[in-house]
């Protein structure tokens, strides 16, 4: 088999959720062609898959090694890091990944999250904010921002944050709770205890 077969019968495996076979054909990809840049990322997508996060960040490296124009890569990369807790590693690929692809409200969001691990609510509320500008309706972005004003105890505005989050996905258990816990915070139990009892129909 070539390289590219390898490769090919990786990418089927791994769709079909047969991720640890996958690897070996990628591995086998990789030793027939040492610069096969789709089999680096699809071994590191799936060793990331497998929480083999050290495995995956090497693999993340090898293939920025080989093309560092590929916003992806950062984005990805920068994802791995932040499982490995090294946040502000993480920020630094976010930006590289921002740089080349201004307009990607993910990659904003998640720059954000990793500045709030760093307790940089501040910053982290500017590049929320940023991804809500890109993505208006993107639910989680709202509700990190809603975290992080939360954090900074700008309550009302947190508020607003978490009501457009659910208003987008009102299955969101997590803004439902953390609006709950805010309006606990404000003294507003009956209206805090309807929020927990949806939260709770939810994920019973």
């Amino acid at each position: 088999m070539t390289a590219e077969e390898h490769y090919q019968r990786g990418h089927v495996l791994q769709s079909s959720g047969n991720t640890s076979e996958a690897v070996a054909y990628f591995d086998s990809a990789i030793a027939l062609n040492p610069r096969y840049v789709d089999a680096y990322c699809s071994r590191a997508n799936a060793l990331f898959e497998l929480g083999q996060f050290d495995k995956a960040l090497a693999d993340y490296d090898q293939t920025i090694a080989l093309r560092p124009d590929l916003a992806a890569l950062y984005f990805n990369r920068a994802n791995t890091l932040a499982m490995l807790q090294q946040f502000d590693e993480a920020t630094k690929d976010y930006d590289s990944a921002i740089r080349i692809e201004p307009l990607a409200a993910k990659s904003h969001a998640m720059r954000a999250a990793a500045l709030e691990s760093l307790g940089r609510s501040r910053e982290a509320i500017v590049a929320f904010t940023r991804a809500i500008a890109i993505q208006p309706d993107y639910a989680e972005a709202h509700y990190g921002l809603g975290y992080s004003l939360a954090r900074r105890r700008r309550m009302p505005e947190a508020l607003n944050s978490l009501r457009r989050a659910i208003a987008f996905r009102p299955d969101y258990i997590e803004a439902l709770v953390d609006y709950a816990k805010i309006l606990m915070e404000l003294g507003q139990l009956d209206e805090a205890l309807a929020l927990f009892d949806k939260a709770m129909a939810v994920r019973p």
